[in-house]
């Protein structure tokens, strides 16, 4: 079986072919194989050698083949053309006619400086100049506006040849990549939002993490002091970006101090607490007016403070201050405030607690009228004391006084007159002692007076200083003066008297009353032998 047929080559030249084919037997004449053997008729039909029947049955071939490709062509959804080395249109399918805006019939002949806009053309013009010096195809990604959207395409570009290998023409495929690109665009936008939030996920877990670390710290806290070093710790790492200040109210100055701070202390130490609006609101409790900015801005970008009071049993303590949060956009300012009222709130909780621990513990060992310790807190001391100076051989004294006709003065004034004069002396007594003394009611309107490391000559001379010192005590009650007060006192002294707190409060109450006995207003020193009795 013999026939032509024609195909295109590797350089798009048309070249006609002959093909015969014959079967192969085996012994028992099946066939086992086909062989077909071609041969190149392109040159014999430019010479005219062909008989002339094949030429027609060729040249209907090839009117059918070409049929079927522009068939093709127009059907496919990339956008072809070819171009004559001058830059016109030799062909180009229907989709590119489509994308374009023109019919087939007025785009060949034409360049695409008369089609496209003159950009465009001028990539496209400079491309072909590239194809034709080189002679190698080229690829790219082109991005143009076409009815006012932006289309991607992927545009391959390669020379077209004759049998004498010359560049005659440039064909082009483009291959729309708009919708794959806009994928690739949704994908890498989802990508960078799932990497915003596990970044903001994993800034969560390590807040919510210092946070449950500060909660348990606070809760183990004594002291204040333990308070705001754990304070200066958690401010350190959650806000290391800003500038921020805890300022505390210093109850003894009447004024606001620095106890814990992070960042530039210029701004840190800047702000003026008294003015800040955050401890001006009247409901210092307000959950949605807590955080407020500062109108005080210290530089160009103009970045405020954001303030938070701290507060205790109703009253602002304090406030947290942070320099450098913007105001905008909102929802990071508003991340910033949430975490600092979260902090706040732990540290008020904590100061709270301790305050009500400390007014219960003074409650426990300060007697209610005088305010001076009370005789639990006496004997808890004075062993104590005891103790220390016996171990570092050291002298203790204590002394033991008592208000001269107490009775007769409630007689006189009633009882509140007798109160007032208590009170009066629970303010006088701490001033005439030292830090490390300690003033107690031991019962009624007798005190008592611990003096570790005083001698027993220090302690005669401190007592008759004290004596004559209360003289001048000026005491008033319901607007009237009240008759000036002596005092009576005992003193003992460690080891001379006693050994035991129990022993030196035996002879230095002895003492007491042999100075009451022989006059009062005067000072009497245990006997030794006392202490036995």
């Amino acid at each position: 079986m013999t026939g032509e047929h024609c195909v295109f080559d590797a350089h798009g030249m048309l070249r006609r072919q002959k093909w015969t084919e014959r079967a192969i037997f085996d012994d028992q004449h099946q066939i086992i194989e086909f062989q077909v053997v071609s041969h190149d008729m392109s040159e014999r039909k430019q010479t005219g050698t062909a008989e002339p029947e094949t030429a027609l049955g060729l040249e209907e071939q090839l009117q059918q083949s070409q049929r079927l490709l522009l068939s093709l062509l127009d059907h496919s959804p990339s956008f072809v053309g070819i171009r004559d080395i001058e830059g016109r249109y030799m062909l180009c399918n229907q989709s590119y006619a489509d994308l374009i805006g023109h019919r087939i019939e007025d785009i060949i002949g034409k360049t695409d400086h008369e089609l496209i806009p003159e950009a465009i053309a001028q990539s496209l013009t400079a491309n072909d100049a590239l194809i034709i010096s080189t002679g190698q195809a080229q690829k790219e990604e082109i991005s143009v506006v076409l009815n006012a959207m932006e289309r991607t395409f992927l545009l391959s570009k390669f020379p077209l040849r004759n049998e004498q290998g010359q560049i005659y023409a440039i064909g082009g495929i483009a291959t729309e990549m708009t919708e794959r690109k806009d994928i690739e665009k949704a994908l890498t936008e989802a990508n960078h939002q799932l990497t915003l939030w596990i970044k903001e996920l994993e800034q969560y877990n390590r807040e919510m993490t210092l946070l449950n670390w500060l909660s348990e710290t606070l809760q183990q806290c004594q002291q204040v002091d333990q308070v705001y070093q754990a304070m200066q710790r958690i401010i350190r790492q959650l806000f290391e970006q800003f500038a921020v200040g805890l300022h505390m109210v210093d109850t003894g100055e009447q004024r606001y101090i620095t106890v814990a701070s992070w960042g530039d202390t210029v701004f840190v130490e800047s702000h003026v607490c008294d003015i800040c609006p955050a401890l001006q609101q009247d409901d210092l409790l307000n959950q949605k007016q807590r955080a407020l900015l500062c109108n005080n801005t210290f530089d160009n970008e103009q970045r405020r403070y954001l303030c938070v009071p701290v507060v205790a049993q109703g009253q602002a303590i304090g406030v947290l201050s942070m320099y450098g949060i913007p105001e905008k956009p909102v929802h990071e300012r508003q991340h910033w405030e949430r975490l600092a009222i979260m902090i706040v709130d732990q540290l008020s909780l904590t100061l709270t607690n301790l305050y009500l621990r400390e007014q219960l513990h003074e409650q426990a060992i300060r007697d209610p009228l005088t305010g001076l310790f009370n005789r639990r807190y006496l004997n808890e001391t004075l062993r104590r004391e005891l103790s220390r100076a016996q171990r570092h051989q050291h002298p203790l004294s204590i002394m033991m006084l008592d208000i001269d006709h107490f009775k007769s003065y409630n007689d006189r004034y009633g009882h509140d007159g007798g109160d007032v004069l208590l009170q009066a002396m629970g303010d006088f007594l701490p001033q005439q002692t030292r830090k490390e003394d300690v003033a107690c009611r031991f019962g009624g309107e007798e005190f008592t007076l611990i003096l570790p490391g005083a001698s027993l000559e220090d302690t005669i001379r401190r007592a008759e200083k004290l004596r004559a010192d209360v003289c001048l005590l000026q005491v008033y009650h319901q607007g009237r003066p009240l008759d000036s007060i002596t005092i009576s006192l005992g003193i003992a002294c460690f080891p001379l008297h006693g050994n035991t707190s129990e022993q030196l409060i035996r002879v230095a109450d002895a003492a007491l009353y042999r100075a009451k006995a022989a006059g009062r207003n005067r000072v009497m020193i245990a006997n030794p032998y006392e202490r036995e009795v």
